[in-house]
């Protein structure tokens, strides 16, 4: 006999006598009937959930009026973006203790991991009383990414 693939383990044989729906199953010949749902559990809690089971969970919404409407959005707030470094200048070399970073609505750079913010988000690190203006959109420097900001002290 040949193997059909190398996966294969065994060999085909003859069969004879009386062939049952268990038979024709096993050679993928019939469609198994599914006796619970716990594999399907299983798997959306190791993994995440594909679309189509998330949708079978959740019943069809009929809307009162054909107008417009929104989805509610929900995004992560308190997501924490390190900071690498602050500089005086773009490209430049980091901020020193003595340096006067922001004073007057001078603007100065940050640089971070991650290309998460747009010009004009505002953003708060530990002390809140510090808030910083994104002035423009990213500049990639390598594998980070460098914003031009200034301090929004009223």
């Amino acid at each position: 006999m040949v193997k059909i693939n190398n996966l294969q383990e065994t060999f085909p044989t003859d069969v004879s006598g009386l062939v049952t729906e268990n038979n024709l199953a096993a050679w993928r010949m019939a469609k198994v009937q599914n006796v619970s749902e716990l594999i399907t559990r299983i798997y959306d809690v190791n993994c995440e959930p594909d679309l189509e089971s998330y949708l079978s969970k959740t019943g069809i919404k009929t809307l009162e009026t054909e107008d417009d409407f929104r989805w509610m959005m929900e995004d992560d707030e308190e997501k924490n973006i390190p900071l690498l470094e602050a500089r005086l200048t773009s490209g430049g070399s980091a901020i020193s203790s003595t340096d006067k970073l922001g004073l007057g609505l001078t603007r100065f750079y940050l640089l971070f991991p991650e290309a998460y913010f747009s010009a004009t988000n505002l953003i708060i690190g530990n002390r809140e009383q510090y808030p910083i203006r994104i002035c423009s959109d990213p500049i990639p420097e390598g594998s980070n990414w460098e914003y031009e900001c200034e301090l929004m002290l009223g």
